[in-house]
């Protein structure tokens, strides 16, 4: 997908953002981080599911952390206070409720299916994320697919099928549907999140709000006292959950959703090098091809950006 387009124009002069290299330094930044945190988070919900805990006590413990930790400056600072509640209004709080459901549902269907199958395998198939934020952000957002970075994606998600390997991919696995299923509500989270930015949207009610509603939803299935072990694992959980989710807004106000959603793939390099080191998984040839494939789009969409901004300050 490719860099700074005119349907975003609009969305940074708004935003003081322009047409710069820095700006999409930061962008990338803040999404490569995101990529990180979503890494770890993975790594100690597979943990804490190996322990014994099921996916909805992680999901709820996960969210009522998470709660916590953001009523701490809500309730402590005045000023973040009155910004958060500033312009509250009846189809704000329904807004904040339906995503809030829809990452629920995601984060909970994730944290089952990751007892299931192996890290690296639940990583790749999140990267059909991009491809139905392809077909989203056109249709809600205005944004323009340019062939240029539509090849870009698509070679990236064939990357992801040399990563699986001839056999994985053509073998059909009824519980991959899981993620298939949680990879599309987290690409609808990705467009309504955008969406609200563009239109100015508070970052920090959009976090709270989606956490606080997860958390009510998990609060009777999920309720478990975890051991000391458990307990800091999910803090660390709960941390992660909102720093995901402010790295991806921060991320948004800075590039199109288009622009990013190639990124996705530094993830699997990611849980690749995490899933060696910690799991001593043998890699066969066909992963590093993949993953050839993989960085090479990705660096293909940041010096494609690049060049668009270049072309854009120089008319």
């Amino acid at each position: 997908m490719s860099g700074i387009i005119c349907s975003s124009l609009s969305f940074d002069l708004i935003h003081g953002n322009g047409f710069n290299v820095k700006a999409n330094i930061k962008g990338i930044a803040w999404f490569i981080a995101s990529l990180i945190v979503s890494v770890t988070n993975d790594f100690i919900s597979k943990h804490l599911t190996i322990s014994g805990m099921t996916a909805m006590q992680i999901t709820f413990w996960r969210f009522f952390l998470g709660t916590l930790i953001l009523l701490i400056p809500f309730c402590c600072f005045s000023k973040i206070r009155k910004e958060t509640l500033r312009g509250l209004n009846i189809q704000g709080v329904i807004i904040h409720i339906a995503r809030g459901l829809c990452i629920f549902i995601a984060i909970y269907l994730w944290n089952f299916g990751i007892g299931l199958v192996p890290l690296a395998t639940v990583t790749t198939i999140g990267f059909v994320t991009p491809i139905f934020a392809l077909i989203l952000a056109p249709l809600f957002l205005k944004e323009r697919v340019s062939l240029r970075m539509f090849v870009l994606t698509v070679a990236g998600f064939i990357g992801v099928i040399f990563i699986l390997g001839p056999y994985q991919a053509l073998y059909f696995q009824p519980s991959l549907l899981i993620f298939v299923f949680a990879t599309l509500l987290f690409a609808m989270l990705d467009v309504v999140n955008k969406k609200l930015v563009m239109r100015g949207e508070n970052n920090f009610r959009m976090i709270i709000g989606s956490t606080l509603v997860g958390a009510l939803c998990a609060v009777y299935p999920g309720a478990y006292l975890p051991n000391i072990y458990e307990f800091l694992a999910l803090i660390e959980l709960g941390v992660g959950c909102n720093a995901v989710l402010y790295c991806l807004l921060k991320s948004f106000s800075y590039l199109p959703l288009i622009s990013l959603a190639p990124l996705r793939y530094i993830e699997l390099l990611l849980s690749i090098t995490l899933g060696y080191f910690v799991f001593e998984e043998v890699l066969q040839m066909h992963w590093y091809i993949g993953s050839l494939i993989i960085v090479v789009s990705s660096f293909c969409v940041i010096k494609e950006n690049a060049v668009i901004d270049a072309k854009f300050e120089e008319a």
